[in-house]
């Protein structure tokens, strides 16, 4: 991959905050990785987009246009969102201010999914959303395929910004924060989308770097009847309705 400047931009997010979202063991009981999924298959290589993170801190929103364009792939009409619309969220969840780079701080996943929460983004609603640890490969690989995607955050280092190779765990230099969104899982490695393409990680690095992930839940995608059968929506949107603001 070697597509442009690779910026970062996921600010560290509160554990204390983290701790109030509902967790993926309280919907599932899951003891073996699920089968392997990729759900890029749909959409072009190098249509994804970069959405401004070349330029700007903005990967937390641009994940978030990365998510929409999956289920949109799978579940049409595909539209893809604009720069301006990515920057737009970014504008709304961070305090950054056009043409105003001190103002360019980068943002924390919990405020991007919140405010999805009360507002539709390129056209789509966040009905609900469940942390998912990111040390139980079940749980993860599970949660790939019954939504989607995931929703990361990881911790880079310098290597993983040469756009060479694969992602592995390094004892490089600290790069900083990055949010990606997670399109793929086997028994080797993972697939994410970032700066525009496809990025594969090994297990390794996964283990090391990641330190938040989340499940959507996305309506288009469930209503249309590609989250399993049993699963308990009802209770996973009841849950985060009765935390409401305080769910971080």
């Amino acid at each position: 991959m070697d597509c442009c400047v690779r910026r970062l931009g996921r600010r560290a997010h509160n554990p204390a905050r983290l701790a109030l979202v509902p967790t993926l063991n309280r919907y599932l009981d899951v003891q073996q990785p699920g089968r392997a999924v990729d759900w890029t298959r749909d959409i072009a290589p190098g249509t994804w987009g970069v959405c401004g993170n070349d330029t700007l801190s903005d990967c937390t929103a641009a994940a978030v246009s990365h998510a929409v364009s999956t289920w949109q792939s799978y579940v049409p009409p595909l539209t893809f969102m604009s720069d301006t619309e990515v920057i737009r969220l970014y504008s709304a969840t961070s305090g950054y201010v056009a043409d105003d780079p001190i103002t360019d701080r980068g943002a924390v996943c919990l405020d991007v999914l919140n405010y999805w929460m009360r507002n539709q983004v390129g056209g789509e609603a966040l009905t609900a959303f469940c942390a998912v640890d990111p040390k139980n490969v079940a749980h993860v690989r599970a949660a790939l395929e019954i939504f989607g995607g995931l929703y990361a955050g990881v911790t880079l280092r310098e290597a993983q910004l040469d756009g060479a190779g694969e992602w592995e765990a390094t004892t490089d230099v600290i790069a900083g924060g990055h949010c990606i969104w997670v399109v793929g899982a086997d028994d080797e490695c993972l697939t994410c989308i970032t700066w525009g393409e496809t990025q594969r990680m090994t297990w390794a690095f996964w283990n090391a770097a990641a330190d938040e992930c989340y499940a959507l839940l996305s309506p288009r995608w469930s209503q249309a009847g590609r989250t399993p059968e049993g699963f308990p929506i009802a209770a996973m949107i009841a849950d985060m309705a009765a935390l409401g603001e305080s769910r971080g």
